[in-house]
């Protein structure tokens, strides 16, 4: 391929120790877009096959404005898949996880946030501060619903600048005591080849009340895409629109 799509480092950030039992570890990926988002054509059967040669045992699905395409591929994959959605709110975008219907956009960050909470889903923040990401939420919107928030994202491999991921990390650890907050890191896959660049280690956790406690023992592994990737989502993105594809 004539662009370079990834950056050479694999970082380990906010490594936690491994549970003293053993305990089975999965691999997971809290952040994946597929064809059922706009700016994607990653189609379910690839996605699926990606995810599986890539050995990742859990995956959540957060196309943007839309739970359909979660559902779907829940229904198909043969590990376990979270329907999620990538809400664009008038203040930024917020991820919805474990949601039974769509949430629909341009609310604020609070009522957003209430529509997911009204369904018993987890608030994840993706790309807290990311300078190129024009919907990124604003800082005093995610100040304010901090309190609701239960997972930042403090490695999306999406985000271009190591100090804007440094600064997820920094207000991670400045608020996670007080507000019990939690990390994954992400690939915010839109193609088969950001599959398996970044995951989160976790222990194999039963059920969706135990999900936040297995992810205080978690692990974030990094490898950062390089800027060409946004080139590439754009690209897809008026493929879709013109229907060229």
């Amino acid at each position: 391929m004539w662009l370079i799509l990834e950056l050479g480092n694999t970082w380990s950030v906010l490594n936690q120790q491994k549970d003293e039992d053993n305990t089975e570890r999965i691999r997971a990926d809290f952040h994946i877009h597929s064809s059922f988002s706009p700016d994607s054509r990653f189609k379910i059967k690839d996605l699926i096959e990606s995810c599986t040669k890539k050995n990742l045992n859990l995956i959540a699905i957060t196309d943007h404005h839309t739970i359909i395409g979660a559902q779907e591929i829940q229904a198909e994959a043969p590990f376990p898949v979270i329907i999620g959605q990538e809400i664009l709110s008038s203040d930024g975008e917020i991820i919805g996880l474990f949601l039974n219907r769509t949430v629909k956009k341009n609310m604020s960050a609070k009522e957003t946030v209430k529509a997911i909470k009204d369904q018993g889903g987890f608030v994840q923040i993706p790309h807290p501060f990311d300078r190129f990401r024009n919907n990124h939420i604003n800082k005093k919107a995610l100040v304010e619903i901090l309190g609701e928030v239960d997972i930042i994202e403090v490695f999306n491999a999406r985000t271009i600048l190591t100090k804007d991921i440094d600064q997820s990390i920094q207000f991670y650890l400045d608020n996670k005591e007080k507000f019990n907050l939690h990390k994954v890191g992400v690939t915010d896959s839109h193609t088969s080849y950001e599959i398996g660049k970044s995951y989160t280690e976790l222990p194999m956790y039963d059920g969706q009340d135990h999900f936040l406690d297995s992810l205080n023992h978690g692990t974030v592994i990094g490898k950062k895409m390089s800027p060409f990737i946004h080139a590439v989502t754009r690209y897809n993105t008026w493929v879709k629109k013109l229907n060229w594809a």
